[in-house]
């Protein structure tokens, strides 16, 4: 402890200096704002200044100071005062996740950078649109916008900034998506980019973000680079004080070590984080590490030092609108720490809180989806706008040149005059025909937009009725049915209700969870997240679920897992798959039957088989049951039809197949196989 008490010191003692320059100039502007109140351009200077240095500590201030930037640009009625403004108040709602307003600002000062014929800031504007689209995982698109800014700018050396900028924009791009082999490729490219120009801030960022990607798996990964990658970017960060950088890598890649379950260096990296006052005076990095810490207690199983970081986490970002991810993750763990040590209320009142966060997340979501969709529209008619500019603009061109050599051949021949006039008023017509088509095209157009606007609101209001107004009351009444069984004077008549409530209860949470995910496959929304897991450990989770459902209907459930096999899939939709597999099992199984799991390697994939005695499937319906088909089971249980049609489509996203073999009466063997883990 010791120790650590006098490397923290140490740490302050050495970037004092740093710190307290920082400082001095945040001191010197706000003196600036303060002494000049005249409303004019070295005010906006001032104003736009001061945000590069509080925008990660002050963060209603700063939007503050943006608008009044904003507001006397516009009482100057400068273009280019405006523009930059409309392009600092974009960055900083961008920066602190307004994704919404951010889009609106990127919208106006679009149209403005096209009055300019400002192609730089144009394509500033792209390269924060690509931003935007890539955190919101629109990968496509936000490739898309970071190749129309890399088309705007040349090789002239005043742009070279704003292209180390964008490569690093697409290095994080493909960091998201675990192409690590561009993504460092276009972080080596900015990096040269910025020695070159001697940006040393930007130098620190990509260094941080290229320790990221050599630490990530893959066959790039080299510890020992990316800890260089990393003190390279401390030493730049003596000189430009980006503290907020450093700490959010070392909890990033506590973050990582966690993933990888090295538990050790996970919290030796957090704790690092922690301990420092030069991180953790950035609110983000201390709600991050709070967050991250809570997460590697808790798979340690060291439940205490868990509930007390997840408490001291919901204290620090609860009721901030851009942590609702990181809420939802503290409520999840604390609910199952409780759930863990058996005080039910407590994790059921969790993951109430838990339900409701996501749900609001849900909508949220849907908000933003709708925001970036009228934002790209919106670019493309502005696209489209100053591509019939330019038509125009030469086409005006062509009729003067046309009219010069019209004045020119009148001392000539009156006739050829006259001929120039016909051709000059045929010429005009036909434009005014043109003009009346894009009209009639753009009423269709604004007609199918305000039917697709309409049709958007009501399945809008049909997510939110089925993931709001049927989850939480379920999972409401779910948690008060476990708190009555476990009452001892409850009468066994009435516990026999319970039993059946409760079974009614989690099919309907089993239909819910499948329409939800077919649903989210439909509009290709859901994301898979694969990683190597044991898959004797999900089949023994699924086991435990679902014994005591296959014995009251005296059915056998058997597993042959000669070896245990780690695979590489999206746990949660193998989870699902299984469930949906052994629950048809059980439905369509008579009693005294069997049901068998089995797991078998081959090649590079294992072969996982659910084998039961059940009743079979006709051939002419071994067709149809993977596209909706549904029958009531030997029990008469009732089904919907989704659950096959979701299993084959999860099974294909994770590079596998789904095969079923079946005849009447002798019972379904349905197989997948997914790939092996690589060692």
């Amino acid at each position: 402890m010791l120790r650590v008490k006098v490397l923290i010191c140490g740490i302050c003692i050495l970037f004092w200096p740093n710190i307290f320059a920082q400082q001095k100039i945040i001191d010197s502007l706000k003196k600036s704002i303060q002494t000049h109140v005249q409303k004019d351009t070295t005010r906006i200077k001032s104003l736009i200044e001061i945000g590069k240095y509080i925008v990660n500590t002050e963060k209603d201030k700063v939007i503050e100071y943006a608008h009044e930037a904003l507001e006397i640009a516009e009482q100057l009625d400068n273009i280019a005062l405006k523009i930059q403004a409309y392009i600092n108040l974009a960055k900083i709602y961008n920066l602190q996740n307004k994704n919404i307003n951010a889009i609106n600002y990127y919208q106006k000062v679009a149209s403005l950078c096209e009055q300019a014929n400002d192609t730089t800031n144009l394509a500033g504007v792209y390269f924060g649109l690509a931003t935007i689209y890539r955190s919101q995982e629109w990968y496509k698109k936000a490739e898309q916008y970071n190749q129309k800014a890399l088309s705007i700018i040349s090789e002239h050396p005043k742009y070279k900034t704003l292209k180390a900028k964008i490569y690093n924009n697409i290095g994080i791009l493909y960091n998201q998506q675990k192409d690590y082999v561009k993504s460092i490729e276009y972080f080596t490219k900015s990096l040269k980019i910025k020695e070159e120009i001697k940006d040393t801030l930007g130098m620190s960022t990509t260094l941080c973000n290229l320790s990221i990607g050599y630490y990530y798996k893959s066959d790039l990964k080299n510890e020992k680079k990316s800890y260089e990658y990393l003190e390279k970017a401390k030493k730049i960060a003596k000189k430009t004080n980006n503290y907020y950088m450093i700490g959010y890598t070392m909890v990033h890649l506590a973050k990582i070590e966690l993933e990888n379950k090295n538990y050790n260096k996970a919290l030796e990296h957090v704790k690092e984080a922690l301990n420092s006052p030069l991180y953790c005076q950035y609110q983000d990095v201390y709600s991050y590490a709070l967050v991250v810490i809570t997460q590697i207690y808790h798979a340690i199983k060291q439940y205490q030092e868990c509930l007390e970081y997840g408490f001291m986490a919901l204290k620090n970002i609860q009721n901030k609108a851009d942590s609702i991810e990181n809420q939802i993750q503290i409520y999840s763990l604390l609910s199952d720490v409780y759930q863990k040590q058996e005080k039910y209320k407590e994790a059921l009142n969790y993951k109430q809180k838990e339900n409701i966060l996501r749900d609001s997340l849900f909508v949220k979501y849907k908000k933003e989806q709708k925001a970036l969709s009228e934002n790209d529209y919106e670019l493309l008619r502005i696209e489209q706008k100053n591509e019939k500019l330019k038509s125009l603009n030469q086409l005006q061109n062509e009729r003067l040149r046309k009219q010069g050599i019209t004045i020119a051949l009148v001392i000539v021949a009156f006739t050829l005059v006259s001929v120039l006039t016909i051709l000059l008023i045929y010429v005009n017509s036909s434009r005014n025909h043109y003009f009346k088509e894009l009209k009639k095209r753009n009423q269709v157009i604004s007609e199918i937009n305000a039917e697709l606007q309409k049709n958007n609101q009501i399945k809008d209001k049909l997510f939110s009725i089925i993931s709001h107004d049927l989850r939480s009351p379920l999972a409401t009444t779910k948690g008060l049915l476990l708190l009555l069984k476990d009452e001892p004077n409850l009468p066994e008549e009435f516990k026999i209700y319970l039993n059946q409530a409760n079974k009614s209860i989690d099919a309907t949470f089993m239909l819910l969870d499948n329409l939800l995910k077919w649903s989210a496959a439909q509009m290709q929304s859901i994301k898979i997240k694969p990683f190597a897991f044991s898959v004797q450990a999900l089949i023994q989770e699924i086991q435990e679920i679902y014994t005591p459902v296959a014995q009251e209907k005296k059915i056998e459930l058997l597993t042959n897992i000669p070896q245990d096999y780690k695979v590489f899939a999206d746990r949660d939709m193998l989870h699902l798959v299984f469930r949906n597999l052994i629950n048809n099992a059980i439905k369509f199984t008579p009693e005294h039957g069997k049901i068998q799991i089995s797991v078998q390697k081959q090649d590079k994939e294992v072969l996982v088989s659910v084998k039961d005695t059940g009743v079979g499937i006709p051939k002419e319906h071994l067709e149809k049951i993977f596209e909706g088909f549904s029958t009531r089971g030997t029990a008469s249980e009732k089904g919907t039809g989704l659950g096959l049609q979701l299993c084959k489509e999860f099974i294909a996203l994770n590079n596998g197949k789904l095969n079923v073999e079946s005849e009447p009466n002798q019972g379904s063997t349905f197989s997948f196989t997914v790939p092996l883990a690589e060692i």
